[in-house]
């Protein structure tokens, strides 16, 4: 026989029951958030470090860049704003590691100093410029300065030659001719004849210094450089004249390498012309090619 429960208890017991169902029911839904690993898709900000990489890559292209332009540790590159300026405060500001510096260095090998030029190294740089244009016994002196100065008159870039030069000959003879403005040459001639110390009394004296300063004049307007003309002839002058003969050298192999195609197309043009083909009722004539028969084509009588 089933003992009698209390009503109240049997509410009891149902709450209970209920709330022990209803208990698992919430937490078996919250097993659905489990869904949430979706976000998983958050790994497609992998893509960040693929830009990551093309970022360094590029770093490293701008530094291979400046790097291979350094010359005695002052950049070069033209195409770039920090032209002018020393390698070491470039690659300190970039803060410029070490394995950045290897890995250019297998791209462009060294063939000049990444530090500044000591002043014994510039002079010494100098004198080597100044034998490849055939001085002889260079110094820094004033026959040395004027033919470096004219050599960069004369060359450069496919630049047209300086007036300068021009009006610097055209000085000289009318200094060695005594020449007045307002007289006839006889005239002239004598003046000059009776007057020979105040003439070279007159007459300007150039100094090594004045010619250090036209050098650096002409390598800023003609060869796009930012040098200082203090008329001293320090690191930032010598490896300007370096990158200007380069320049130049550059430009006169190029020039020689166009003569040469020049000459071989016209030579091919000669012998095109000896080979161009004849009818075939002209007489046979030694060194000149007939143009061969055709088939089923009678010759004209």
């Amino acid at each position: 026989m089933r003992n009698k429960t209390n009503i109240f208890e049997q509410d009891a017991a149902v709450t209970g029951t209920v709330g022990v169902s209803t208990g698992e029911v919430p937490a078996g839904t919250a097993g659905t958030a489990g869904t949430a690993g979706t976000a998983g898709t958050a790994g497609t900000a992998g893509t960040a470090g693929t830009a990551a990489v093309a970022a360094t890559r590029t770093r490293q292209q701008n530094i291979n860049s400046i790097y291979c332009s350094v010359r005695n540790g002052i950049i070069t590159n033209k195409a770039s704003q920090f032209r002018g300026t020393t390698w070491v405060s470039w690659s300190s500001r970039f803060v410029v590691k070490p394995e950045e510096t290897t890995a250019a260095e297998t791209v462009c090998p060294r063939t000049a100093t990444l530090t500044p030029l000591t002043s014994s190294q510039v002079t010494q740089h100098f004198l080597d410029s100044a034998k490849t244009l055939g001085i002889q016994n260079p110094q820094m002196d004033v026959a040395t300065l004027q033919t470096i100065l004219n050599t960069l008159n004369q060359g450069g870039a496919g630049l047209t030659e300086s007036k300068n030069a021009v009006n610097e000959e055209l000085k000289m003879m009318k200094y060695l001719l005594g020449y007045q403005r307002g007289k006839v040459i006889s005239e002239q001639d004598t003046a000059a004849a009776q007057t020979p110390a105040a003439q070279d009394a007159t007459q300007p004296t150039v100094t090594p210094q004045d010619l250090i300063g036209q050098i650096q004049t002409l390598l800023n307007t003609k060869f796009g450089e930012k040098l200082t003309a203090d008329k001293k002839w320090g690191n930032m002058t010598q490896t300007a004249l370096e990158t200007a003969l380069k320049s130049m050298g550059d430009v006169s192999r190029r020039r020689e390498t166009e003569t040469q195609q020049s000459a071989a197309l016209q030579q091919a043009t000669e012998k095109g012309r000896m080979e161009i083909p004849q009818t075939n009722n002209l007489p046979q004539v030694s060194g000149i090619q007939q143009r061969p028969p055709i088939s089923g084509v009678q010759p004209k009588k």
